[in-house]
């Protein structure tokens, strides 16, 4: 029987949605909206949620195993097109199973394996807080830059989108530049435009662009593992 690993409709669809969003942050930088009078402590408001919204994504790539129990990413349980596989044991490394299919998600650093996504979010997630704390809290400007903060970091979304095509610490940077690119964005987008609900829109687009790399993710796990010939117990 052929194994189907072809994305999904509904990831299909996420996906068309989380490139949409790119397309309006362009559309809203080249066309700025009429702005209402700007709310008050706009700037401290918008840099905590996106700290938050960071500090969770740390917290879910530093216990991985939770996460994808909460999540359900884990590697998929046998199904009907599994049956005739051959039952193996096998154990598991930086949280994915130790089998080699996984080992251009994992990297080595000191003897010992992380996996390399969770590394780069962690990475990236730091990066993050670092360039948002000084503008969202100090007040600090970004220079007359905004329009070119949000092309670089349109880039970052669309690289964690593809990331599972990467390898060891091609895949770390990839997914570091995901969140990294994430922030000029917001940031970008904030100081072109100084506007609350587009700054709440921003922050909704991010938590979908995330929710979309997991599910990514996940497919490219349940394909690796669909097209395998053993079943793991």
């Amino acid at each position: 029987m052929k194994t189907e690993t072809r994305l999904p409709f509904m990831m299909k669809f996420t996906l068309f949605v989380s490139l949409f969003g790119l397309l309006t942050t362009f559309l809203m930088m080249a066309y700025p909206p009429k702005v209402p009078a700007d709310l008050f402590l706009r700037r401290p408001l918008i840099g905590s949620t996106f700290i938050v919204i960071c500090a969770a994504g740390t917290a879910a790539a530093l216990s991985p195993r939770k996460c994808s129990t909460s999540f359900d990413t884990h590697v998929p349980k046998a199904t009907s097109i599994q049956e005739s596989k051959i039952v193996s044991s096998v154990g598991s490394k930086a949280h994915h199973p130790d089998c080699g299919r996984f080992s251009a998600h994992t990297i080595r650093f000191r003897r010992t394996s992380y996996c390399a996504a969770c590394t780069g979010l962690v990475v990236g997630a730091s990066l993050a807080v670092a360039m948002s704390v000084p503008y969202f809290f100090f007040g600090i400007s970004m220079g007359g830059f905004s329009l070119l903060y949000v092309a670089i970091g349109q880039l970052g979304p669309l690289v964690g989108f593809i990331q599972f095509t990467f390898k060891g610490w091609v895949r770390v940077a990839a997914n570091a530049f995901f969140v990294f690119g994430s922030s000029l964005i917001v940031i970008g987008m904030d100081q072109h435009i100084g506007s609350f609900f587009v700054d709440m829109y921003m922050m909704g687009l991010v938590v979908f662009w995330i929710m979309t790399r997991i599910a990514i993710s996940q497919w490219d796990h349940s394909r690796i593992c669909l097209i395998c010939n053993y079943q793991c117990k």
